[in-house]
């Protein structure tokens, strides 16, 4: 599962990005029967990081991009949710 989200200037710091992980999230643990979810994001992104914090995910290094750059990667056990 890929859980990917793009919140427009207007909308950001109002928890849809939370919500809607939350939701997704939720979704792949009871109904796919997902253990974990790794998330990753660009280094920089403090949004994205504070909110795999905030779910209590943990890092798990970084890892080559197909654009030649890096992701910081997070894992987060729903087993925990």
């Amino acid at each position: 599962m890929n859980l990917s989200y793009v919140i427009f200037p207007l909308y950001r710091r109002q928890g849809f990005a939370r919500r809607a992980s939350l939701i997704a999230l939720s979704y792949a643990a009871k109904t796919l029967g997902a253990k974990f979810a790794v998330l990753k994001m660009l280094p920089g992104n403090v949004a994205s990081k504070s909110l795999a914090l905030s779910l209590g995910a943990d890092c798990a290094g970084d890892t080559p991009s197909d654009a030649g750059k890096s992701f910081e990667v997070f894992k987060l056990n729903l087993a925990t949710q």
